[in-house]
């Protein structure tokens, strides 16, 4: 079973909050599609890692891309 997954969520939504990325997934929603995939391996230990961008853009920049959509 995940560990700390709400606190784990809650940084997570924190983050994308203070860098301005769109976040439309609820909490529950990642419960969910978390929970389904531990469930889909039976192994013991298994990791998940989100990895959440503001978007691609085909000219590199430092600024903030705009009318991207996030990854």
């Amino acid at each position: 079973r995940p560990r700390d997954l709400y606190n784990h969520l809650k940084r997570l939504e924190e983050g994308l909050n203070f860098l301005r990325i769109p976040f439309d997934c609820q909490s529950v929603d990642w419960h969910k599609i978390i929970h389904k995939l531990l469930n889909l391996h039976s192994e013991q230990h298994q990791a998940i890692y989100i990895q959440i961008t503001r978007g691609c853009t085909y000219e590199r920049s430092h600024l903030f891309p705009k009318q991207v959509e996030p990854t």
